[in-house]
């Protein structure tokens, strides 16, 4: 039974993860979902892995939550009148969607799944956007340093997604980065030598 909880978490994020549109970014019941969301993204990686539960439709199930959840927030700001995004941001998440489409189509065409590489960049990207929204709900705005230090992931993740995916000759989503390759080559290098 244990076994179908990841699926049954990315499940329930898929189902929640649009009625944040409909909440606009306003008020604690946006927030309260937000961070269910949030929640059943980082316990489902966590369980599958603890008991080996990991499967290709969970992948595809937690991909497609992943991609649920930052639309839907995504919207939800669009939603909101007020806000001013400076031009580098706009820009900024203009090209994170253009990439991550540009990505998932790669996977598509090269593996046969629509999914995202799970690299430390991307899952630092998503704590670090995760952790803001409730800060953006309550102020309406975030600070320029907030907005900078969120786009420094956004440009480079998902080019080393693509990079990766294009490098891959088997499809490897929870492959950690471009760092984890140069340390696997060391580690080769290593056993070798012993």
């Amino acid at each position: 039974m244990i076994k179908k909880v990841p699926n049954i978490l990315s499940s329930i994020r898929i189902v929640l993860a649009p009625t944040l549109i409909l909440l606009r970014a306003r008020g604690g019941i946006f927030i309260a979902i937000y961070l269910v969301c949030g929640l059943t993204d980082w316990l489902d990686g966590l369980i599958a892995r603890k008991y080996d539960a990991q499967s290709p439709i969970g992948s595809t199930l937690d991909t497609l939550g992943d991609s649920l959840l930052l639309i839907s927030a995504f919207i939800s700001f669009l939603l909101i009148v007020e806000i001013d995004f400076p031009l580098y941001a706009k820009v900024c998440m203009i090209y994170f969607g253009a990439m991550k489409v540009v990505g998932m189509i790669i996977s598509r065409v090269k593996f046969k799944h629509w999914n995202w590489i799970h690299t430390y960049l991307s899952k630092t990207g998503g704590v670090m956007l995760y952790l803001s929204l409730p800060i953006f709900v309550q102020q309406q705005k975030l600070p320029d340093w907030l907005l900078i230090t969120l786009a420094v992931p956004m440009v480079i993740q998902p080019l080393e997604e693509i990079i990766m995916m294009l490098r891959q000759k088997e499809y490897n989503p929870d492959a950690k980065g471009i760092l984890g390759v140069f340390s696997k080559k060391k580690e080769s290098v290593e056993e070798i030598a012993s």
